[in-house]
């Protein structure tokens, strides 16, 4: 799990907000994130909402392994998933 002021740095950095609200006005986004005007909190609770991220105590986030082993998200710790 990291921090949600991690992820809210990260998004920040690479500007993920900015382009998800672009791609809102140009109608490229259909369906665009319910919270997405509370910010990078309001997308986090979105996710969660969707079960793509689980929250945990201390504002930490955790991606199930589902979809961080889809993504190819790594991990720090814990047991490696099996090889394909």
């Amino acid at each position: 799990p990291c921090n949600a002021n991690e992820i809210n740095r990260i998004w920040k950095e690479k500007r993920v907000l900015d382009d998800l609200e672009k791609s809102i006005e140009t109608a490229e986004v259909r369906l665009p994130p319910a919270h997405i005007f509370m910010g990078p909190d309001g997308i986090l609770e979105d996710l969660a909402d969707l079960g793509l991220i689980e929250r945990l105590s201390g504002d930490r986030i955790n991606i199930p392994d589902v979809y961080r082993v889809g993504y190819g998200i790594g991990r720090r710790g814990g047991i490696k998933p099996a090889a394909r």
